[in-house]
């Protein structure tokens, strides 16, 4: 058995592990939701063995990678990046495992799941790997749906399948969720509505970030403290999955702007060069120069393969999703910009400038600025949340009828955790339809929920400091304020 054969394997025997884990508390009557988390968002736990040729799999023991506290205190970040074929470090095999659980300091999408169980739902996370493409991810998941409506038919004994569940997806999670929806092809006797009722995707980037591409040059302001900016950069950059948060190619926002009504929210190509004011398009080979070094060499293939990943999903999502699929599809998305905790406006990148090495002679082995700056602002109140850009957060075929912009919840990283957010999935959940944003605030006001307050930045990375300097260990109790910022420094979005 092959390296990927064994890893697809053990992937499916530890979904099948969690959907036993899910019917222990089923309700058949009862509404769905299954949660597809951010980027970053899902738990990643490897094999204490390493995979050989002509040994049994390793089903034994494993142990928690992402997020556990080997990335803080000790070099686990090196267990995340992957070889230029695809395969985990030291062929220790990663398998998803529901969401992040760094306990006791911080477990994003708590109150996610405490909202919908006191409200009867049928609740369950379907983590993915989200440094593998997203094409990838989604065959997972609808193997994994189809055996989940097999077993709720033999629970109620009956052929309804998964009578009444939302795919409910947070940002990078809304990729895998429109990528399954675009694949999805019914067998004889079959249909979508035995699987996904509904599609609901909050703050999702499906056509790219501004932020995530900086990183394969300058990694992260907070995290190159304790793991350095060019092996960071590095460790993001083996991986294929990502690459489609960076802006979509030039053919798809071609087909776009002649088929939807994209260009009302972007009237021209998102990135372009600084040199001839003409769009650049990462996709574009003739780009592949502009990429750091540590994209070439032995990497090149790699790159370009992960690359060409992008560009597929990108393409298969310009294309528009089938009819049954479109007819059922929502979006919640961030436009209003939103504040720091001292009520700053946290910028929205709208757009990217591609331009030289600020200091002639440097590479980027030593040059701590990148190549991509920001261009100029959208429109005034519709940058974005923060993270994804307002015109990225919508599929261009989805009628705006069906999108609700939000109007109190501007953190996109506490989206799902916001009760404004949920009060909005709630009540498509019951209704259908996005609903009024008065109507979702009074709903949203009844909620006692709060997202836990995280550090700032300078706070962050002074805890990242004396953990480097050994002042700081994983037994040493800390604000969990400082865990969520740390956390989410390391999230791609």
């Amino acid at each position: 058995m092959s390296y990927q054969a064994a890893r697809a394997t053990l992937i499916d025997a530890a979904y099948d592990w969690q959907r036993r884990e899910f019917f222990s508390s089923f309700d058949p009557a009862a509404p769905t939701v299954i949660l597809l988390p951010g980027g970053m968002g899902s738990q990643l736990d490897r094999t204490v063995d390493a995979f050989a040729e002509g040994k049994a799999l390793p089903f034994g023991d494993f142990e928690t990678v992402w997020a556990g506290f080997g990335l803080i205190f000790g070099d686990e970040a090196a267990s995340l990046a992957m070889t230029p074929s695809r395969e985990d470090a030291k062929r220790r095999i990663l398998v998803p495992n529901g969401p992040v659980r760094w306990r006791p300091f911080y477990t994003p999408y708590g109150e996610t799941k405490a909202f919908f169980r006191g409200a009867g739902v049928n609740y369950f996370v379907f983590g993915y790997d989200w440094r593998r493409p997203a094409i990838e991810n989604a065959i997972f998941l609808d193997r994994f749906l189809r055996e989940l409506a097999l077993r709720a038919d033999q629970l109620r004994g009956d052929t309804k399948g998964l009578e009444n569940a939302t795919l409910l997806a947070h940002s990078q999670g809304g990729l895998v969720g429109a990528t399954y929806l675009a694949r999805f092809h019914a067998k004889p006797g079959d249909s979508l509505d035995r699987y996904v009722r509904r599609f609901i995707s909050v703050g999702t980037p499906f056509y790219g970030t501004c932020g995530h591409i900086d990183r394969y040059y300058v990694g992260d302001s907070l995290l190159n403290w304790l793991i350095g900016r060019q092996t960071l950069a590095r460790y993001i950059a083996s991986m294929p999955g990502p690459f489609a948060l960076c802006h979509l190619d030039f053919e798809s926002y071609q087909h776009l702007n002649a088929t939807t009504d994209i260009g009302q929210d972007l009237p021209v190509y998102p990135t372009i060069d600084h040199e001839t004011s003409r769009a650049a398009d990462i996709h574009d080979p003739a780009m592949f120069e502009r990429l750091p070094s540590w994209m070439k060499g032995e990497w090149a293939d790699a790159v370009r393969e992960a690359i060409d990943d992008s560009r597929d999903v990108m393409w298969l999502l310009a294309q528009g999703l089938p009819p049954a699929a479109h007819a059922r599809t929502f979006h919640i998305r961030g436009g209003i910009t939103p504040l720091d905790a001292k009520h700053n406006a946290k910028t929205s990148a709208t757009s990217l400038v591609w331009g030289p090495w600020p200091n002639p002679g440097k590479t980027e082995a030593t040059s701590d600025q990148s190549p991509l700056v920001a261009g100029p602002a959208g429109r005034a109140g519709k940058q974005g949340d923060g993270v994804v850009p307002y015109w990225s957060s919508r599929l261009a075929q989805t009628p705006r009828s069906r999108v609700y912009d939000l109007r109190k919840a501007t953190d996109h990283m506490d989206f799902m955790e916001h009760a404004e957010v949920l009060a909005a999935v709630k009540h498509i959940m019951d209704h259908d339809a996005v609903p009024v944003q008065s109507e979702a605030m009074a709903m949203a006001s009844m909620m006692m929920l709060e997202a836990p307050e995280r550090s700032d930045e300078a706070t962050a990375r002074a805890f990242l400091q004396r953990v480097k300097a050994g002042e700081v260990t994983a037994a040493d109790p800390q604000d969990p304020g400082i865990w969520k910022r740390v956390l989410e420094s390391f999230s791609v979005c």
